[in-house]
């Protein structure tokens, strides 16, 4: 993983350990309810997965306002459950969802529809 991968990984991961004030079990809590937590307790644009192309490294993200972002912007890629599986680069901006290039953890898993994409406001 690049440098600004791991840089971007370690401010998602402080502000879970920073917003983390519940009891609830991670099968509790869906993708969406993740989401709004995200983004009203971290000022974070998330985004759902909802296309991959795991044989070319590629993937496409929705529900962001797109006009927001520029090609090489990183986003951490994580479950619903707030593990992190790892980073992508905007690669092209399609109507209405981004297309990332993608890096996972070496022991993380693929990307798979329905994870989220999570660009902190910085």
């Amino acid at each position: 993983m690049h440098l600004r991968h791991v840089i971007l990984a370690a401010v998602v991961g402080s502000m879970f350990v920073a917003g983390c004030r519940t009891r609830e079990s991670a099968s509790d809590v869906s993708a969406a309810q993740v989401r709004e937590s995200l983004q009203r307790r971290a000022d974070a644009q998330v985004g759902f997965v909802s296309a991959v192309l795991p044989e070319k490294g590629l993937l496409a993200i929705s529900q962001v306002d797109i006009t927001k972002f520029f090609v090489g912007d990183t986003f951490v890629l994580m479950s619903p459950d707030q593990k992190i599986i790892g980073a992508g680069r905007v690669v092209a901006k399609g109507e209405s969802t981004l297309h990332l290039s993608y890096d996972v953890n070496a022991d993380g898993r693929l990307p798979k529809v329905g994870d989220l994409a999570v660009k902190p406001t910085m």
